[in-house]
């Protein structure tokens, strides 16, 4: 029965140690995940100067067309923009999505480490408390057994 007791808790203090090396493999990833964003802020940044520089000499080259041409111009720019901002939209948010979706996996997966070394802490706990009161009780029935036999023996022979 103790060694149910001693191959129950090491499984369980190897189920801990794969929990803890997923968590940390966890936290890596978001530390990447830091430097990751800091090149995306600056990607980012980048694309948006180089749109700002191709505003700047589409804007130069409606100057030069005549007012027909112009007109014509900017009109296409306004669909083109429209579309792109609609694109951009769906974009963004599959990117919330995913986002949340990996966000609630997360959480998912601490609240599990959380709860699973808790109440393997606690029923483990439990179980060596039964063991204990078992072996109280055995070991005051065996002291209490050669008196109870003796009395009995005793008893019979007269």
């Amino acid at each position: 029965m103790l060694g149910k007791f001693v191959d129950k808790e090491h499984t369980t203090s190897h189920e801990i140690g794969q929990l803890t090396k997923e968590l940390r493999e966890l936290e890596e990833v978001s530390l990447r995940s830091n430097f990751n964003q800091e090149y995306e802020e600056l990607e980012g940044r980048f694309q948006r100067l180089v749109g700002e520089k191709d505003m700047v000499e589409d804007d130069l080259k409606m100057l030069e067309m005549g007012q027909k041409e112009g007109v014509s111009y900017i009109m296409d720019r306004m669909k083109r923009d429209k579309a792109r901002n609609s694109e951009l939209d769906r974009e963004l948010e599959t990117i919330r999505r995913t986002v949340n979706s990996l966000k609630r996996t997360i959480q998912d997966r601490k609240r599990d480490s959380e709860s699973s070394t808790t109440a393997g802490k606690s029923n483990e706990s439990q179980k060596f408390e039964k063991l204990l009161k078992r072996d109280e009780e055995m070991t005051s029935f065996i002291d209490g057994f050669d008196p109870s036999k003796n009395e009995i023996i005793h008893v019979l022979n007269y």
